[in-house]
Formats: C-alpha cells, structure tokens, sequence
C-alpha cells in the first residue's frame, strides 16, 4: 500500500536530486580569497590554479599552511496554497525554509620543490562536494506532501479534520577531499608545462525524517492535534464497519424488495388488486433502501480506503546514508612567461565518483520502495566531478602591479550525477562558466594588497533546480594583504564575499502534486482492492478526472513556486615559508 500514497512520496520527488552534484571547489588558498584570478599567477597557490607556473618560483622548498573559515546559509521561500492548513504557518499560503552552515576552520596545504628546471609539487585541500547544510523545518518538497493532508480534509468534511501538523528536518554533508601529486618541467627561459594526479576521497551523509505528522482530528473548528495515524486508522475502521452495516442493510432491503415484488404478482394473478398495489408499493420502497444503503455502503468504503492509505502514509519515514568512494584523475598545464606577460592553461580530466550506500533508514522507508532508489543499501549513486579547463592572463604594467584576468569552463554535462538511467546531469545544456578578473600591488617590499571578482554561470534550468541541493549565479570578490617577514616567511589575510542572484522557479504542478493526489484518489477509488489491470487503469483514469475536477472547481491548487537564494562568507588567514 505505502508504494502508491502519500508516504512513498515524502522524500522521493526531492531527495533523489541531493545525491550527486556538480560543484567543484577552486577555493584551495588564501591567496585565492586575495585574488580569484589566480590562473596565470606565479606563487604557491599555483600547485592547484597554475601547476606549471610554479616552475617559475625562486629555487628551494616552498611550503604553505591555511585556515579559512566559512559562513553560508540557503534559504527557499517556497509559495503552495495548502500551506494555508499548517498549524504553525498562521493561514500564510508561504513558508520560508532555511539552513545555516559553519565551519570555523578549513584547512589546505601545498608545497612544492624547484631545483632548476624541475618542480615537484604536492597540494592537499577540499576539492569538491556541496558542502553542509541542516534545514530543522525541513523542505517544501517535503512539506508540501503532508500539507495535502489540509486539502483533503478541507474539501471532504465526513474526515473530520482541515489542519496539519508536521516535524521534518534534512541534514546533509558533502566533502571530497583531494590529494594532488605531480611535477613540473621548465622548457628553456620562457615555457614550462606539468603533468599529475589527484586521487580524491569522497565522503557524505544524509539524514532526514518526516514524523509526527498531526492533524486535528475530531477538532476540525479548533487546533487540537492529535497523531494522524492513530485518528486516520480509527476512522477507517468506523468507515469500514458502517459500510459492513450498510451492506448487511441494503442486502435484507433487497431480499425484501424481492420478496414483496413476487408477493404483488401472485396477488395480481389471483385478481386481488388491492394486495397486489401494496406489495407493489413495498417492493418499491425496499429496493429505494437497498439503493440507499449501496450508495452509503460506498461512500463508507470510499472513506474507509482513504483514511486507511493515509493512516499507511502519515507513518514516520527517515534516511540514514552514508557515503564513500575514491577517484583519480590526470591534471596537465602549460604556461608561457617573460617580464611582462604570462599566459597559462590547466586541464583537470573528469574524476569518476561511485558511491555505494551504506544505509540504514526506516522500515516504512524501504517499504516505499523504488521512490527511494537513490537511498537504498548497495545502491550505486555517481558524483563526478567534472573536467575543467582554466585560461589565465597576467600582464605586470609596471614591476609593483600585476593584473589578471581567467576563464574557467565546467564540463558538467559529462560528469555522471544521480543514479543509473536517472542522471542529473542530462537535464542539464552545458557546463558552468567562471570569468575572472584581479590585480595584485606592492606597496613596498613587505606589504601587499590585492583584489578580484569571479562572475559564476551555472547551467541552471527548471529542471535542475531543486530545494535540497541548489546552485544559482554569483558575483563573489575578494580583498586581502601579504606581509613579507623576510625573505623566507610571508603571512596572508583575506575576506571573500559572494553576492547571489534569486532564482524563481514557478510550477504549475507543485513537486507533483497532481500525481500525488491522483494516487491518493486512486486508492480512495479501490486500486487496492482489484488485481484486474483492466479494472486498475480504468480506476486510475477515474481518479485523474476527479482530481481534474477538483482543480477546475478551486478545491485543490496545484500551482507552487520556489525563490532561491544563498549568502557565503569566508574570512583566511595563511603563512607561507621558502627554504
């Protein structure tokens, strides 16, 4: 039963997108949170941004330590009429969902060896994932299947109740954590290029669950809560047992019609009429209760299956999954330098990530079966990172200043997302797009201070959006300053600021609200109680009539919109040493 109501539901149409994503983290420095546009820089940061640039940097060993520390929210306000019935959104027809994110300290690490022509070099930081993000309330994707609850109650008043309750929460985490082993070799005075490997360790873990799902039964004027299933199972038995008296009633009222309608015969042969007009009249009047008591007998059974499925649905349901996997990937470079331009290329190959779920999730979860494939134990779910391709230019006007300007270009399209014949990412038309611009300037020969900006276009589209795991356009910058100590140790200070666009998705069928309420009908209709295929398509269409006419009448309002939008501040603080 669970497979087709409200509970397999709850998660399916939103969690399935969570697994899997396409971000890839090319915050590695400070230096970075400086100056985004680091691609055709020449210092340490370039053992992740400009690898082969690093063969430039004086001869020794060069080592850096940094800690950063982030602050992020995502926020959804999310608009579905029904929220209307939620017991703690006040008639509000909107909800606005939120998550909070801290980490106080992120720390990477990179080192590389000139000796001559030859660098080798090592770095060791975050490379991808999504990050973290904990919503307490919840999501409307999740909440908006329970709020169904308030419509049905509203539009049928035999259920008793028009109120809903719920307590949801959604935590997810997301990290790859990327070592990169390569080297580098300078071609005469002007070129170099590099060639390595990152081997990336992929861990997440998501924990959600939809519980306590209350509605006020009994109480439908008032807001006095009581559990769903509990009220919904009691219901049905009470609906069950009236359709049993009903049938009992309708079916003596038809043996009485029938009865009466032989007895009126007889008494018409025989040529009494006046006995013949009142059996004829009681037969009548039998077979107008019998037809009473089937209509009841109906209508009972009707509401008897509905509070019975939503009795099923309104369980508590949870995930528990965690997540690991290793990939490789090749990295190669190029750069072209003199005193007054440098020009550099890097091609990160996609990292193939395979994940296999080590889940333990309720029982109500497993049973709602394939709405929850993303999620199940041993299930392969991918989270490629994908290929990236980085063009940076520096030109140095004069020795003190340095200008920048870099190109970034995702292959998102061919990193593998979601789970198999279900890819995320072929919903997508291209790949992300970064362009950046900085400069960099020395006050003298200890201070330094610098500055950037990173426009972000994500292939974002309809389809693609969702609220568990979401991306919009950004402008972010960066300002910061380097102190030499001497020529050995230099410190770095920086903050880094990302402004988001908003991004409104409209729906006019809100996180498949008609398909939801089409199951529900569905079951209310007796789906359950045929194994006739026949019988079972001709209730389905049924059902999406009446849910067809419900719309058109203003009783069920399947319009819904979702406004996206993010914050992300990072402060960094780094020292870097030459020996």
């Amino acid at each position: 039963m669970k497979k087709i109501v409200l509970s397999a539901m709850l998660f399916g149409s939103t969690l399935s997108m969570m697994a899997g994503g396409y971000l890839t983290n090319t915050n590695q420095s400070v230096a970075f949170l400086r100056n985004p546009a680091q691609d055709a820089n020449i210092n340490l940061n370039g053992v992740y941004s400009n690898p082969a640039g690093v063969n430039f940097l004086q001869p020794g060993f060069h080592f850096g330590i940094n800690l950063q520390s982030a602050y992020q929210t995502r926020e959804i306000e999310s608009a579905f009429k029904p929220f209307e019935y939620g017991i703690r959104n006040n008639g509000s027809a909107s909800k606005t969902f939120k998550a909070e994110a801290k980490a106080p300290v992120i720390p990477s690490l990179q080192g590389a060896w000139v000796n001559g022509p030859l660098s080798l070099q090592v770095n060791l930081a975050l490379v991808g994932g999504g990050g973290k993000a904990t919503y307490h309330n919840g999501l409307g994707s999740f909440e908006s299947k329970v709020a169904l609850l308030g419509a049905i109650g509203n539009a049928n008043h035999a259920l008793g109740f028009n109120r809903y309750d719920v307590d949801a929460y959604m935590h997810g985490r997301q990290y790859f954590y990327g070592l990169t082993l390569g080297a580098g070799y300078r071609i005469g005075e002007h070129f170099s290029v590099y060639g390595g490997v990152r081997g990336v360790l992929a861990a997440a873990h998501y924990d959600g669950y939809l519980r306590n799902i209350r509605i006020n039964g009994g109480d439908r004027n008032g807001n006095q809560m009581t559990s769903a299933p509990e009220y919904l199972k009691q219901k049905s038995d009470e609906f069950a047992s009236a359709a049993a008296t009903n049938g009992k009633l309708a079916l003596t009222a038809a043996n009485a019609a029938t009865q009466a309608a032989a007895a009126a015969q007889a008494a018409s042969a025989s040529g009494n009429i006046t006995l013949a007009q009142s059996k004829s009249a009681e037969a009548k009047e039998q077979a107008q209760l019998a037809q009473s008591y089937n209509q009841k007998l109906g209508d009972y059974r009707k509401l008897a299956y509905t509070t019975g499925a939503l009795a099923q649905a309104t369980q508590d349901v949870s995930i528990n999954v965690h997540q690991h996997a290793f990939g490789l990937a090749p990295i190669v470079g190029a750069h072209f330098h003199n005193s007054f331009l440098d020009v550099a290329a890097k091609y990160e190959f996609r990292t193939r990530i395979a994940f296999a779920n080590e889940s333990k999730n309720s029982a109500t979860t497993a049973a709602a079966g394939e709405q929850f494939a993303a999620f199940a134990d041993k299930t392969e779910v991918r989270s490629d990172i994908p290929a990236l391709l980085t063009v940076g230019v520096r030109v140095r006007p004069v020795e003190s200043l340095r200008l920048n300007l870099g190109y970034h270009y995702y292959f998102d399209k061919q990193a593998k997302a979601g789970v198999k014949n279900a890819y995320k990412n072929d919903l997508l038309d291209r790949g992300t797009q970064e362009f950046l611009a900085g400069a960099e300037y020395d006050l003298n020969r200890q201070w330094e201070v610098s500055a950037g900006m990173q426009r972000t276009l994500y292939p974002n589209n309809d389809r693609m959006m969702n609220d568990v795991s979401f991306n919009v356009n950004s402008y972010s910058v960066g300002v910061g300053v380097g102190f030499r100590l001497n020529d050995h140790v230099k410190l770095n200070a920086a903050y880094f600021r990302t402004f988001y666009e908003n991004y409104l998705k409209k729906s006019a069928d809100y996180h498949q609200t008609l398909a939801t309420a089409t199951k529900i009908a569905a079951v209310s209709n007796g789906l359950l109680a045929t194994k006739d295929p026949n019988e079972q398509a001709n209730i389905l269409r049924q059902s999406a009539g009446e849910v067809t006419q419900m719309v058109q009448s203003g009783r069920l309002s399947p319009q819904g919109a979702d406004l996206f939008t993010r914050t992300n501040h990072v402060f960094g603080l780094s020292a870097e040493f030459r020996f």
